[in-house]
């Protein structure tokens, strides 16, 4: 409700255009992470598939939240396909919904999934992803700033030199802020100020 009263307010009234700065934006965001975080137990057991889940009223959650997530996933990205190869244009709040359904489901999935791949891939490879999700939050803080000046480098616009330099930002942007948050939560005290803290208890496997 408050992102989207402001998302109201900035289309009919305020017209502020670069409002992606803005983290009133993102508040559902910051609210569904602290609604999961905090119940996360009893989150995860609806989430989790397994066979008795399946068979359970579990399934009435999974059903609409997929449906959801496919169909917004696809409109958001053919409309946006449209806008820039056919030149199309439809009310600005039509992208904001797309945007937000597309968006705001995805976590959800990625979490299912995450969980499903959590019984099934390799120790090592699932601890290393662990370790991501450790400096996950102090990545998301300083990741911008990383970017920030990439995205200040030259480069020629032709769509494979762009579709290059994209994969390299995203490799370098996530590998840096990752070593940074990985070196300061190991040997400096203080870190957890900036970069939140670490489990109390070991998550490794």
């Amino acid at each position: 409700m408050i992102q989207w009263a402001f998302v109201l307010y900035n289309h009919y009234y305020m017209h502020y255009e670069d409002k992606g700065q803005l983290a009133i934006s993102y508040s559902s965001y910051y609210f569904m992470g602290a609604f999961c975080g905090i119940y996360y137990h009893t989150f995860k057991e609806w989430i989790t598939v397994t066979w008795t889940n399946l068979l359970s009223k579990k399934v009435l959650l999974w059903i609409p939240l997929w449906t959801l997530w496919i169909a917004s996933s696809f409109g958001d990205v053919n409309l946006w396909y449209q806008t820039r190869v056919n030149d199309f244009s439809a009310n600005a709040l039509i992208y904001e919904c797309y945007w937000f359904f597309h968006t705001f489901t995805s976590p959800l999935i990625l979490l299912q999934i995450s969980i499903f791949l959590y019984q099934k891939l390799n120790t090592r490879l699932i601890n290393t992803i662990i370790n991501l999700g450790v400096a996950s939050f102090g990545v998301y803080i300083i990741h911008a700033a990383i970017l920030f000046y990439y995205f200040r480098l030259p480069v020629s616009y032709t769509p494979a030199a762009y579709y290059l330099y994209i994969a390299i930002g995203y490799a370098f942007t996530l590998l840096f802020s990752w070593g940074i948050v990985a070196l300061a939560q190991k040997y400096i005290k203080g870190s957890w100020i900036l970069f939140g803290s670490k489990p109390k208890i070991s998550p490794y496997i």
